[in-house]
């Protein structure tokens, strides 16, 4: 069976996000080798799902409470 890229995608993003307590949408970027676009289609989407939480005032990207 093929695996879904856009799956893989996001548990990469999960799994760079396990290692850190906050990042960037940039630092996300600069560690991951994916469109600007993909990304931000995962985050929004992780973060609608409760994966993952995005800090208002710092801006920062870190695991949710799933």
């Amino acid at each position: 069976m093929d695996p879904v890229n856009s799956i893989l995608r996001a548990v990469r993003v999960l799994d760079i996000l396990e290692d850190e307590r906050a990042l960037s949408y940039m630092t996300i970027l600069q560690r991951i080798d994916i469109p600007k676009s993909a990304l931000f289609k995962i985050l929004a989407t992780l973060e609608a799902e409760d994966l993952v939480k995005r800090d208002p005032d710092t801006r920062k990207y870190r695991l949710g409470v799933k």
